[in-house]
């Protein structure tokens, strides 16, 4: 099939619409649903080359035509098109599977009811399948719908691949457009983990998969989490840090999970504690001189792989680099990398500080003064200390030590002479 101008067919015409017949007609499999696919982006699909498609006897154009179009009624001189009614008729059951997935067309539990087990799995990854159903799937008292624990399972494994869905969960109050949208996100997918902790020890397949994909509100997680404390529970502890939501790097994301963070920071699990530390952004000083003194590897190795440690932190961090022998050099070389881009950073913002403190002594306000200097002796204490650890590591480090105490020991010699 010889390449098209999309925008040719935003007007259409007995002409053109007899071209994308034709073009249609004489196109491979591939082509035929290629062509469908690019007309549906713009939501070109005329009616009198859908009635062409729906008498096509390869089922696959109808399957593209099911999944990515638009439009689901469609309208000409000669009538409309009702592509629900026809599809649902369809003798192909993959031609109904993609209707069901279709974006556009919203499964209800009416048609949940008459659909066959490989419907219903196309169903649940619907972007805009009905939650009522989903709550009726999770619900291990319902009636209403006839599915056993392993049905269950199979529909909440294949909800948990609808991506559209999982992306809603992770947002944070600031993704969102605005209010309204952040209010209809909680409503619609806030108590996911609360339904799938229903199953705990009655099926906890449900709820590894839906606490390690789905993202909660922080408040949710941290009962979930605690209720998960006894030790058979340790796979579904894990289950939760293994979720990507909770593995954020950014900033701001991480703090939708900081309560976690912080109650997973004394777990038994090595490797939570390890994601925990890692992740946490917003660990202390003096936290962090705790988990160097643990001495424990992999909470070291945690700190090391932390984005958001203060300078001050990350001084103390360096400073033991030298104890760790299972580091690998590539891991010490970028943890150093950041190190020095965050003194410089540091540099920078007590260069500017002091520049803000000039600027405000010229404007003669005695409120941004006081402003500008706080803020410039508060930068440059955070920088002293970092300089007054190294000193003293330096000071406590290899020969220095031997050096150190024989100083020690003639001063308390001097001392004991001069008394006596």
């Amino acid at each position: 099939m010889k390449s098209f101008d999309i925008e040719r067919y935003k007007t259409t015409d007995r002409y053109t619409l007899k071209e994308l017949a034709e073009a249609y007609r004489a196109g491979t499999v591939n082509e035929k649903s290629n062509l469908i696919e690019e007309l549906s982006k713009e939501d070109l699909i005329p009616a009198s080359l859908a009635r062409i498609i729906l008498q096509d006897k390869n089922p696959e154009p109808r399957r593209t035509l099911a999944r990515h179009s638009p439009s689901l009624t469609l309208e000409d001189n000669e009538g409309e098109v009702n592509l629900i009614e026809i599809m649902l008729k369809d003798a192909d059951e993959l031609t109904k599977c993609s209707l069901y997935e279709n974006p556009n067309f919203s499964p209800r539990m009416e048609y949940f009811a008459k659909a066959t087990p490989i419907e219903r799995l196309a169903m649940v990854r619907n972007p805009r399948v009905d939650m009522e159903l989903i709550s009726k799937i999770y619900d291990p008292e319902d009636k209403e719908i006839s599915l056993s624990d392993a049905d269950r399972t199979e529909l909440v494994r294949a909800f948990c691949s609808n991506r559209e869905i999982v992306t809603e969960t992770n947002k944070d109050i600031f993704d969102h457009e605005d209010f309204m949208d952040a209010a209809f996100n909680v409503m619609s997918y806030g108590d996911l983990w609360e339904k799938a902790l229903k199953w705990l020890d009655r099926n906890n397949e449900i709820v590894r998969l839906t606490i390690k994909t789905f993202g909660t509100r922080d408040s949710k997680a941290v009962t979930a989490y605690e209720s998960l404390k006894d030790k058979k529970h340790a796979p579904l502890r894990k289950a939760i840090f293994e979720n990507p939501a909770v593995q954020q790097t950014d900033y701001q994301k991480a703090y939708q999970y900081l309560d976690l963070l912080k109650a997973g920071l004394t777990d038994e699990d090595e490797w939570i504690r390890y994601i925990c530390i890692a992740t946490h952004p917003a660990l202390s000083v003096e936290e962090v001189q705790k988990i160097i003194e643990s001495k424990k590897k992999w909470e070291f190795r945690g700190l090391m792989f932390n984005r958001h440690l203060s300078v001050e932190s990350m001084a103390l961090v360096s400073d033991k680099l030298k104890e760790h022998d299972d580091l690998y050099q590539s891991e010490i070389r970028t943890f150093r990398d950041r190190y020095e881009a965050a003194q410089a950073t540091q540099t920078g913002a007590i260069a500017r500080a002091e520049e803000i403190v000039l600027e405000a002594v010229e404007s003669k306000d005695p409120n941004k003064i006081l402003a500008a200097k706080t803020d410039l002796l508060e930068k440059n204490l955070s920088a002293a200390r970092q300089d007054l650890q190294k000193i003293k590591s330096e000071m406590l480090t290899g020969p220095t030590v031997f050096w150190y105490v024989v100083g020690g020991v003639i001063v308390l010699q001097l001392l004991r002479g001069c008394s006596s």
